[in-house]
């Protein structure tokens, strides 16, 4: 990532260069260190009311001020994936850890929720796609493809999809209480704005600029 990343002074040597946060759950985080560093790390936020344990952690921008206060939760239900760059590389060998909330990687379908996590540069179109797909996948009902942007619209407006707080990425929690959730999709088709042919577009006349048109 192209953005100066944080420090997190609980740990040595500990960097964070992206998270995501919905309130005060922690959702994701992106962290940059030693191989031993990183371990000693995750285990500290598992060792739950331990002296050497960390219910919280803050990160430091790069004048040493304070940036954010992230509060861990119950951290044994995060999952984590790691990468490990060349020790040909410049810094030597680093080691970049993924800690996240499991309903990035797997929908909570029996609930209807999930999460989407983007780079923070992807187009709105590319957004709204990954968006779009992830309701399809937790619909109970089935969802045709040109009510795509009147569906959007109105789970925005119902608070069914709804922002993360987050640096160095984009995300959105999206939520679809079953019953409601049914209503608007019947009361939507009964309506018209779901209509159940897709609109047809009027075709495009093309005009001779060499023609006299009066």
């Amino acid at each position: 990532m192209s953005h100066v990343p944080f420090v997190v002074p609980e740990s040595s040597s500990l960097f964070m260069d992206a998270y995501a946060l919905e309130g005060d759950r922690w959702i994701f985080g992106s962290f940059w260190a030693s191989e031993t560093v990183l371990q000693e790390f995750f285990a500290r936020l598992t060792l739950a009311n331990h002296e050497f344990g960390l219910r919280s952690f803050t990160t430091l921008d790069a004048n040493g001020h304070l940036h954010k206060r992230i509060h861990v939760g119950d951290a044994t239900r995060l999952s984590k994936i790691s990468a490990k760059t060349p020790s040909s590389t410049i810094v030597g060998s680093l080691c970049n850890v993924w800690i996240f909330d499991p309903a990035l990687q797997k929908p909570d379908r029996s609930n209807g929720e999930c999460y989407v996590l983007t780079d923070k540069d992807v187009t709105q179109d590319a957004l709204a796609n990954r968006i779009w797909e992830a309701v399809k996948e937790l619909s109970a009902l089935p969802l045709l493809d040109h009510w795509k942007n009147n569906m959007l619209k109105a789970l925005y407006t119902n608070e069914w999809i709804i922002p993360l707080e987050g640096f160095g990425v984009s995300g959105f929690r999206v939520s679809l209480p079953a019953e409601p959730f049914e209503e608007l999709v019947s009361e939507g088709i009964r309506a018209g704005y779901l209509p159940i042919q897709p609109p047809v577009l009027e075709p495009v006349v093309s005009v001779n600029k060499q023609a006299t048109l009066w």
